[in-house]
């Protein structure tokens, strides 16, 4: 039968936005009224239930005025702490942008930080906000069996930079799902915060794993041979064998530490560390039974530098911290990771990942609380 009919009945998409910044004295008032109303036709045309996005001065606000104006929920994520971010990408741009800021703030259903940074023009962070926000449209598309499409208001102009609105154009675009563009006329001034800060050191996004074996620090000292040979060694094995493209790898004792250029290579490597933790046999090995793997997954933009005692490139900043955290709370023979892994996960592959909500937990050493996901394989529909 032909079932067209349904698509009456589905539930409205999740949106992604994003878009130009500019000041408040560039666009002539005709001009602002265009762009105004083609913003205002597209989320007509689109008719979202919620979308998720920033709110920087120009085209991000604009487009949370015209969704809030048609009943769509508002779900703010910012790349850096908010004080910084409205100083660089909100009050920069003129006087006018602060009380807009401020009133769809107040009515935003959710305010997330996507980093506690307060570092200026960073590209990685702006790479990881617009990511994580993509992410966030795709799950919550998913939970009502809905579509999750990609409104930019976009001049077209292609760069070549991590971050930026063309950045954001291609990124959604390479996962095949739907986009809707609206034309930015000619540009009177650029993405660039006037007066911004370059940081010093060039940040990458990276993906963090965190692993230890619950009771080690249990075992005997006669224990500890057969706890390398019978245990860590598999488990090195196991990543080999993952074949996916690791940054680095640290271990300590139990601990575990790898870091890696993407979500979809840490989900591999972790799944393939429990699955070869599964495969051992505690004991035949003469090892306690009660040891059991667990590992905490985190992303973010972190530092490559010397690391002054191996006299190698490692990776330093706050985000390592955060998969550190997340180790311990995690449910051994599992993976948890953070919302931002996640969200990024179901962007870059839904097929074959899947994550489930933990519930928001407090992490150890008085680090707050985070919104955790475990993560498993996604099931096969054949």
């Amino acid at each position: 039968m032909d079932s067209a009919w349904l698509q009456r009945h589905s539930p409205p998409p999740a949106l992604t936005y994003c878009g130009h910044m500019f000041d408040d004295t560039s666009l002539a008032p005709e001009v602002y009224g265009t762009l105004e109303n083609g913003i205002a036709s597209a989320l007509e045309r689109l008719r979202p239930c919620a979308v998720f996005g920033a709110l920087a001065a120009g085209t991000d606000l604009m487009v949370a005025e015209a969704a809030l104006a048609r009943g769509a929920e508002l779900h703010v994520v910012l790349p850096m702490q908010e004080d910084a971010f409205i100083t660089r990408s909100v009050a920069a741009f003129g006087a006018g942008w602060g009380a807009r800021y401020d009133a769809c703030k107040a009515r935003a259903a959710t305010f997330r930080l996507a980093s506690q940074d307060t570092v200026s023009g960073d590209d990685a962070a702006f790479a990881f906000c617009s990511e994580y926000a993509m992410g966030l449209a795709i799950r919550h598309a998913e939970i009502l069996r809905t579509r999750a499409w990609q409104l930019a208001v976009w001049d077209g102009q292609h760069g070549a930079g991590l971050a930026g609105t063309s950045a954001d154009v291609q990124r959604w675009a390479a996962t095949g799902r739907p986009q809707q563009i609206v034309s930015f006329p000619p540009r009177a001034s650029t993405n660039a915060t006037p007066g911004a800060t370059v940081s010093q050191t060039a940040r990458r996004l990276k993906t963090m794993l965190f692993g230890d074996v619950r009771g080690f620090s249990r075992l005997d000292e006669g224990d500890i041979t057969p706890f390398v040979d019978r245990i860590m060694a598999p488990l090195a094995a196991a990543l080999r064998a993952a074949d996916v493209p690791v940054d680095s790898v640290a271990t300590w004792g139990d601990g575990i530490h790898v870091v890696l250029p993407s979500v979809t290579a840490a989900a591999t490597a972790a799944l393939a560390l429990q699955e070869a933790f599964a495969g051992i046999d505690l004991a035949t090995a003469g090892l306690p039974l009660h040891l059991a793997l667990r590992i905490g997954g985190h992303l973010g933009p972190v530092a490559e530098l010397n690391d002054p005692f191996l006299n190698k490139r490692g990776f330093f900043g706050t985000h390592i911290t955060i998969a550190a955290r997340i180790e311990p709370v995690a449910v051994p023979g599992t993976v948890y990771v953070s919302e931002p892994f996640a969200a990024i996960l179901a962007l870059e592959a839904p097929a074959r990942f899947s994550t489930d909500y933990v519930g928001q937990t407090a992490l150890p050493k008085q680090f707050g609380t985070m919104r955790l996901f475990a993560l498993r394989a996604a099931e096969s529909l054949d």
